[in-house]
């Protein structure tokens, strides 16, 4: 008899990648996710539960996409399965498989890619006793049939063994795969899906794993595609997916024996009428014909907003916390699962998705992971540009994020030039006297002076010190900010003096509002000091 997953204890994730940014688009891989899960969730006996199978279509964050496998991953105690299709890239430096996402760059893959390292780990956080894991990996570059598909089993082979889990790769480590140009799903899943959809003369209730394998492979073959290959651990290959009648006796005609000819022997593919009923079904599949039904949408607009809304709190409010007793690492995984339960609700550029995506960035830069919150900051201002138009001012304050994080990275000079251009537009938009506009004037100058600029940066706090005296009086805390930036940059120009004396004016200042025992004006003394020093060791010489 066969073994079925036991619905309570057993979890499915299916995800792919239709669209990219930088590979050709493949279409196929949508109709690959819900045809799938249609079938996993309709079954009569095994199968998933539908809240259980989990489907992300069109990843974009490798480090949320694995936070989510390894979050329901922990959740299977009896069978975990999870399929992955798209673009895959060899990363032949470090000898790994990377599965690109939506946003994924052959320069910053590391950033943008998901790794087999990472997925295997995300897996391996299971305590299920059959984990199974369907590979149809591709990369662009090579073509056949419109988009080349290309496997690496062998590299996969030693990057994802691990006790109890079967391994179903597309196509073997020299060869590629196949997705057919205008098909309604690629080679190997369209064929895949038809068998899992279709009884045995065995199992009348559904066909084993094994028992699918040689028929695939078969079907596969027959049409030149390459050869898909197993790896199975544990007895996995007895797992029957999905059953279809109620009490495993099998009460209904039996359309055909997954256990048939040899290669060779298959009819020609156009020769329908003379083939088994199952791989008529694959050949429909493979022809773009009737959609198969996928499950409605379970929530209104209102309803979907309502969550985003409330989950969007829940990541403030983490955010809020995190100068608390939470290191950067604890908020950015609680961010993590956030996030990626409001990307399953709204999507990826839904507004509140992108503002806790927004709430990422900061964490990522707090734990100077820069080149990834970069990354997700030119990914946000990509998507808000397209939906809002360049002046918004959303656009506005990720182009600023953006800009400090290239700072902080390490390249002021382009930080500054950001700013710089930011600073004009704001001006222009919003007015010189706007927060905003006054804030880019801020950055413009600290950045000029971190990229060698000094005298640009006293420039340009000058303007903004009488700026801001105009304002709100030169008594205003905001005031004596500019104030005391000033005094830091007039130092570092080489003006001792000036940093001295605007120094004395600050320590008067802060005593006046703040008293004369505050930090302020304790912080302004050792400073009016070491400039003071300053000065006094250039009159010595």
């Amino acid at each position: 008899m066969p073994r079925y997953p036991r619905q309570d204890e057993s979890r499915a994730i299916l995800f792919g990648t239709a669209l990219y940014d930088n590979y050709d688009a493949l279409p196929a891989i949508a109709n690959n996710l819900e045809a799938l899960r249609s079938v996993l969730i309709s079954a009569k006996r095994g199968g998933f539960r539908p809240e259980h199978c989990h489907t992300i279509s069109n990843p974009q964050e490798p480090e949320v996409l694995a936070d989510h496998i390894r979050e329901v991953a922990r959740q299977a105690t009896d069978v975990l399965l999870v399929y992955c299709t798209g673009h895959g890239i060899i990363d032949w430096e470090a000898r790994t498989l990377q599965l690109a996402l939506q946003h994924t760059r052959e320069e910053s893959l590391h950033y943008t890619a998901l790794s087999i390292d990472l997925l295997k780990q995300s897996i391996a956080a299971s305590p299920a006793k059959i984990k199974i894991l369907i590979l149809e990996c591709c990369y662009s570059g090579r073509a056949i049939a419109g988009h080349a598909m290309s496997d690496v089993s062998g590299m996969l082979q030693q990057q994802a063994e691990m006790y109890g889990l079967y391994t179903l790769t597309s196509s073997s480590s020299e060869e590629i795969s196949v997705a057919p140009p205008d098909a309604e799903f690629t080679a190997f899943s369209g064929i895949f899906i038809a068998l899992v959809r279709e009884p045995s003369a065995d199992h009348p209730a559904g066909a084993t794993l094994a028992e699918m394998f040689p028929v695939l492979r078969r079907e596969l073959m027959s049409r030149g595609y390459p050869e898909p290959q197993q790896s199975v651990e544990n007895g996995a290959g007895e797992l029957a997916l999905v059953g279809w009648d109620n009490d495993g006796e099998g009460d209904h005609e039996i359309p055909v024996v997954l256990v048939g000819p040899s290669a060779k022997d298959v009819p020609d593919p156009a020769e329908d009428e003379h083939r088994p009923a199952v791989m008529q079904e694959v050949a429909r599949l493979l022809r773009h014909a009737d959609a198969i039904d996928v499950e409605p949408e379970a929530l209104t607009q209102a309803e979907i907003d309502q969550r985003l809304s409330d989950l969007l709190q829940q990541a403030k409010q983490i955010h809020n916390d995190g100068d608390g007793d939470d290191t950067p690492v604890n908020v950015l995984a609680a961010l993590g699962k956030i996030v990626t339960e409001m990307i399953r609700t709204g999507g990826n550029e839904h507004p509140r998705v992108l503002y806790a995506r927004d709430l990422q960035s900061y964490w990522l830069a707090e734990m100077r992971r820069f080149g990834e919150a970069k990354d997700r900051l030119e990914r946000i201002l990509r998507v808000r540009e397209e939906t809002y138009g360049g002046e918004h001012p959303e656009v506005l304050t990720t182009r600023q994020n953006l800009a400090h994080i290239i700072g902080l990275a390490g390249n002021a000079a382009e930080a500054a030039r950001q700013f710089r251009q930011l600073a004009e537009d704001r001006a222009r938009i919003l007015g010189r006297d706007h927060a905003d506009t006054q804030a880019s004037l801020d950055s413009l100058a600290y950045w000029a002076g971190e990229s060698g600029d000094s005298e640009k940066a006293v420039e340009i706090y000058r303007d903004l010190l009488q700026e801001r005296d105009w304002q709100y009086g030169s008594s205003d805390e905001r005031t004596l900010d500019i104030q005391e930036k000033l005094a830091y940059w007039a130092g570092r120009a080489g003006d001792a003096a000036a940093a001295r004396d605007t120094y004395d004016q600050l320590i008067m200042n802060w005593a006046q509002i703040q008293g004369p025992n505050s930090r302020n004006v304790e912080r302004s003394k050792k400073n009016r000091d070491y400039w003071a020093a300053k000065v006094q060791n250039e009159e010595d010489k």
